[in-house]
């Protein structure tokens, strides 16, 4: 019986079989590498998507609240201007006959004069 050989045989199968195992387990390694690669780059192009979708979102609401506001100004402004207006009509109706009123009084005392 021949045990240096058969050792040396054994030992040669033992150390294939290894050399397979490690050559598996890197495969296996490679691959979730590449798997996590993968997920982590459509990971970043989703939350990239997500960022430009949150962007344009607070664009439009933040343009949707800044006509809202003017608009309101707009129409708190038309409200005091035909308010404005409406006492400048008045007052100036007031002129009028006063104006009126006192060229009246003028004639008549042209009149008077002419009269007299």
């Amino acid at each position: 019986m021949n045990t240096s050989g058969d050792n040396d045989f054994l030992g040669s199968i033992f150390m294939k079989e290894s050399l397979l195992e490690i050559k598996n387990a890197e495969e296996k390694a490679a691959d979730i590498v590449k798997s996590a690669n993968e997920d982590t780059k459509r990971m970043v192009e989703d939350a990239k998507k997500k960022k430009e979708e949150i962007y344009n979102n607070t664009i439009i609401q933040t343009q949707n609240e800044i006509e809202k506001i003017k608009k309101q100004y707009r129409d708190e402004g038309t409200k005091e201007a035909k308010k404005i207006a409406s006492q400048g009509e008045r007052e100036l109706e007031m002129i009028n006959k006063k104006a009126k009123e006192n060229f009246s009084k003028a004639v008549d005392a042209a009149m008077q004069r002419v009269v007299e």
